[in-house]
């Protein structure tokens, strides 16, 4: 995938981010959570530098190390940097509040409040954004796409998780596609529901801008149409 984009970049000096998945360590397979790609991450690469094999395999080593330490949870760089004064403010995130509120909506988790993140995986789409922070351009997307699928495919299957919430919109069609997940149509800021291999997925528009109460009550309703409600423990 990074060779791909290497050869598809038409700056070849504009820095990139790759991500990979994090998994906190008291995930417990309750939810998966999906956003489009990130906005900045730790580390950055040209398009030059990628097409160099050597940079190829040392980017992959560094981001797997960083999302899988011995002994500490990846995840909880959501709950560090919720009211930071500098850098990324994780709580001022559309995204973050409302997935904070769906890991609180089940009571087993409420007395871990302090590290509710750690009960999360993680992932994105896209794999390789700019690293200005805006999500992949049309070219970045199409020289990932295929592999950014059976990555998404590959993590479904470790994480296994009971519940996907797909925060993307209709970016994750083509995806859905490429799984072979069938959505049930829906109006609103959900748009669409499924059971898929093992999960309940509910697929939403991305929360930036649409209100809080009203984002975080249509996505548990769908959960709970589903059969898998989000304020209580799983069942299977």
């Amino acid at each position: 995938m990074l060779e791909r984009v290497a050869a598809a970049s038409t700056d070849r000096d504009v820095p990139l981010v790759p991500f990979w998945p994090l998994r906190g360590q008291t995930y417990d397979r309750e939810l998966l959570v999906i956003g489009r790609s990130v906005n900045g991450w730790v580390d950055d690469r040209t398009a030059r530098q990628l097409a160099e094999p050597a940079v190829r395999r040392s980017v992959m080593q560094f981001l797997r190390e960083d999302a899988e330490p011995f002994g500490s949870c990846r995840m909880s760089w959501v709950t560090d940097r919720w009211g930071a004064t500098d850098g990324y403010n994780t709580s001022r995130s559309a995204f973050w509040r409302v997935v904070r509120r769906f890991v609180l909506a089940n009571p087993a988790n409420v007395p871990d409040m302090e590290h509710w993140s750690s009960r999360l995986a993680w992932t994105n789409l896209y794999k390789v954004s700019p690293a200005a922070g805006w999500n992949p351009g049309g070219d970045l997307q199409r020289a990932q796409r295929v592999s950014a699928i059976d990555l998404l495919k590959l993590e479904i299957a470790s994480f296994a998780p009971h519940r996907i919430v797909a925060q993307t919109g209709s970016w994750v069609g083509p995806f859905l596609e490429g799984l072979g997940v069938s959505l049930e149509a829906r109006r609103g800021l959900v748009e669409g529901v499924a059971l898929a291999h093992g999960a309940a997925w509910v697929v939403a528009k991305h929360p930036m801008g649409k209100p809080g109460d009203l984002f975080v009550a249509d996505v548990m309703s769908a959960f709970a149409d589903l059969g898998r409600p989000l304020d209580r423990s799983s069942v299977g």
